[in-house]
């Protein structure tokens, strides 16, 4: 067994813990007599060689051997290993490659191509697989049919072998899903497949769920096709399943010891935890379901429509799962969602705790759609009188949408908009007690006051030789400082700390009126008639949350620029800028991609500049107020460059946005489209990346600031220089004008952190393979 196992160098590859060099013992340990040493290793294989889906050089390199012990009868647990390989292939085909079956070209290279060509040759044996006399094993072996055997022939008649020897509705759901795979993959399967999954709808004898499948997956196949009849057939066969299968109770989520996880902070825990909650599937045909919903897309009414039937469904788990996809489509698809709130609403007047767990989620949808259309909050009233004591999370969600617009809350208009804040006043009554409402009331006007006088707490002034410490990550108005303390070696001497043999002491200062504030909205606190310091140290989000090193902010050269510095040099770093041994510039050129000083990150390609070409132009005006991104004209030296790259952008509307409007439908996601507000003013000429901080204004959360620079209009594919606001204030980004709208999207659904996109000296970017 396993015959060349040992001639492989699987130390010389990774997988997502670092060495693969486990990999040979994990296969002997998945055909160990021991079942919970099998139980480890296929955990293992998940969660390391196989982790979170990815395929790795050496998942890859496993799939004979995995083969080998998934062919032979007398490996236990057969199926599962089966299962594994094909995970393996389908992640590689939706990873590796394009729709049109082009490889996608990654550094460092994955083991999709290699995986997919395996399999494929394989292809044959999971023919032979799906016949086998492990009922467990036949039903893994099904997707292998679609996704791999090439033969379109043998897969389709093999597929309809199994339907009519299988009554269970999971293997029938399974097999009308492979022959749509088989579809979509092989054009010359399509027709063949279209038509038997045509006949299987129209068949009384298959029963209503085959039916339902059948429809659904012909829709996938041939979108071009739907009709006026398909969503009522599909409701209609939805009902009439409804019926034939049996109506179960939820099972409760399973228990988790209370103990912590070692190492892992335990809101990391929490996050993982609650994920796996959200994505548990409490119904057979949910799966089924969800790919009917991605096929109609954009037919919001029909949805609806579709939706209704599953939340009148007699079994809980079924609405439980129609309830999250409600939500999701309220959160996805614009338009007037009163019927769909309603009936989401009337849900969770039940006791089951499963269900009334999605409260929130579903409170968090009425307030998006109220948002997007203020008329509806009497209906959003309706609902929330209905959920009764079920409403109750929607307290403190109010609370910070409403109190903490800086935040990128949905409510950041709210000053303006009068009906708005009508209706945020309707809910807050109608959910808080007078007293909490009166203190909501408090932190409302408090807040929304500073915002309209655009007034912060100033920085203190420092004692000589002291460096303040600001804090600016807050948790109801409470300083959160993370393990900073100790991560920096300090003793505390009432509010100063003194760090090591260095000699420097930090003013620790504190005020939840800079809750949130970033690196270049630090300069203006400087009092107007105080000396200004050289620098301030930030204990903000990274530091708390993240991990990451202290911000230091610039106040003298550059004022508002930032760069990170390991916790454990701050002394010394701070001594040297102090003495003069370091300038702030010294920090700038010599951090990586990731913003640290003297990191581990690798060198950027493209650093980030430590002087202005114009260095008679200290000042500039201020950049526009806007929570999404500003596109800003730096050169004025190529007029028509200018016009060709805002053509390139789409064009400008009326109002001076690039990106504005834009069909869902007609989104290339693998070039995401930049939404920006354009400045085009000769006064920004020169700007330059590290200058930029300080001139956001602090009211709004501004995703990014791009600036089209003389590099813009000089080289291939109009590159832009992005710059950082947050994590490492000024540090520069260049990229492709097409590839900064998908930078802008990642950030703003916190998918991405902006290093990801600063290109390593002498690494090819991801985003030139792809």
């Amino acid at each position: 067994m396993f015959d060349g196992l040992h001639d492989i160098d699987w130390a010389s590859m990774e997988h997502a813990y670092g060495s693969a060099e486990e990999v040979p013992a994990l296969l002997w340990a998945l055909c160990s007599p021991d079942a919970g040493e099998r139980s480890q290793a296929l955990d293992r294989f998940h969660g390391a060689v196989h982790h979170q889906g990815d395929v790795y050089p050496c998942t890859a390199a496993s799939l004979p051997f995995l083969f080998e012990l998934a062919a032979d009868g007398a490996t236990p647990d057969r199926a599962a290993v089966l299962t594994l390989m094909v995970s393996i292939g389908r992640e590689s085909l939706d990873r590796g490659f394009e729709d049109d079956g082009t490889e996608i070209e990654y550094y460092p290279p994955t083991g999709c191509a290699q995986a997919v060509a395996f399999l494929r040759e394989r292809g044959a044996e999971f023919a032979e697989l799906a016949r086998d006399a492990d009922p467990d094993v036949c039903l893994a072996a099904i997707p292998g049919l679609g996704l791999f055997l090439d033969d379109t022939d043998r897969a389709a008649a093999v597929l309809r072998e199994r339907l009519a020897a299988e009554q269970a509705v999971a293997a029938r759901l399974r097999i009308v899903e492979a022959a749509a795979a088989l579809a979509l993959r092989l054009p010359t399967a399509s027709q063949q497949v279209v038509d038997w999954l045509g006949r299987l709808a129209a068949d009384p004898a298959q029963g209503p769920v085959t039916r339902l499948a059948a429809v659904v997956q012909r829709v996938r196949c041939a979108p071009e096709e739907i009709g006026e009849d398909v969503v009522p057939t599909a409701v209609g066969l939805l009902r009439e399943s409804a019926h034939a299968l049996p109506v179960r109770r939820i099972a409760p989520a399973p228990s988790r010891p209370a103990a912590p996880t070692p190492g892992v902070a335990p809101q990391i825990v929490a996050a993982f935890e609650d994920l796996d909650r959200r994505t548990r599937v409490y119904a057979p045909t949910t799966i089924l379901l969800r790919s009917f919903h991605e096929a109609l897309g954009a037919r919001v009414p029909e949805r609806t429509v579709v939706l209704a039937e599953q939340l009148s469904s007699p079994d809980p788990g079924s609405r439980l799962d129609a309830i999250r996809m409600s939500g999701e489509l309220m959160r996805t698809w614009r338009g007037d969602h009163t019927r769909l709130l309603l009936l989401v609403a009337d849900q969770l007047t039940t006791d089951d705790q499963e269900v009334a767990a999605e409260a929130p989620a579903v409170l968090d949808a009425l307030l998006q759609v109220m948002t997007e259309k203020p008329a509806t909050a009497n209906h959003v009233v309706t609902c929330l009188d209905r959920m009764g004591s079920l409403a109750a999370p929607a307290l403190p969600l109010l609370r910070g949408q409403l109190a903490l617009p800086r935040r990128g809350g949905r409510f950041r208009s709210i000053d303006d908009d009068e009906e708005l804040q009508r209706v945020g006043r309707t809910l807050i009554a109608r959910l808080a007690t007078p007293d909490e409402f009166a203190a909501l009331v408090d932190d409302y006007l408090i807040w929304h006051r500073r915002r309209r006088d655009m007034s912060f707490p100033e920085l203190p002034q420092p004692a000589p030789g002291e460096v303040l410490l600001l804090c600016t990550c807050y948790e109801d108005g409470r300083a959160l400082w993370g393990e900073l303390h100790d991560e920096i070696g300090a003793r505390r001497e009432d509010d100063r700390l003194v760090l090591g043999g260095s000699g420097v002491r930090l003013r620790m200062v504190e005020d939840s009126g800079w809750d949130y504030l970033h690196g270049g909205n630090i300069p203006a606190l400087v009092p107007g008639s105080s000396p200004v310091p050289p620098v301030v140290v930030l204990a903000d989000i990274p530091v708390v949350y993240g991990g990451g090193g202290p911000l230091l902010v610039d106040l003298a050269a550059i004022p508002g620029r930032g760069v990170r510095v390991p916790s454990a040099r701050l002394g010394e770093i701070l001594a040297d800028l102090l003495g003069g041994a370091l300038a702030f510039d010294d920090l700038v050129r010599d951090m990586d991609r990731c913003g640290m000083y003297q990191g581990d990150g690798g060198r950027p390609a493209f650093p980030t500049p430590t002087s202005t070409p114009t260095p008679t132009r200290r000042s500039f005006p201020s950049l526009p107020s806007t929570t999404t991104a500003l596109l800003v004209r730096t050169c004025y030296d190529d007029e028509a460059g200018w016009q060709a790259l805002l053509g390139e952008l789409g064009g400008t509307d009326a109002d001076g946005w690039v990106g504005a409007d834009l069909d869902p439908d007609e989104i290339d996601v693998d070039h995401y489209p930049l939404t920006a507000l354009v400045v085009d003013n000769p006064a920004f000429e020169g700007l330059q990346p590290g200058q930029v901080p300080a001139l956001v204004p602090p009211e709004e959360h501004t995703t990014l600031v791009a600036l089209a620079d003389a590099r813009t209009f000089a080289v291939p594919g109009r590159p832009l220089t992005v710059v950082d606001l947050y994590d490492c204030p000024g540090q520069q980004a260049v990229l492709p004008c097409r590839d900064v709208g998908s930078l802008a999207c990642n950030l703003e659904i916190a998918n991405m952190d902006f290093y990801e996109f600063v290109a390593e000296e002498g690494i090819k970017p991801w985003w030139e393979g792809a």
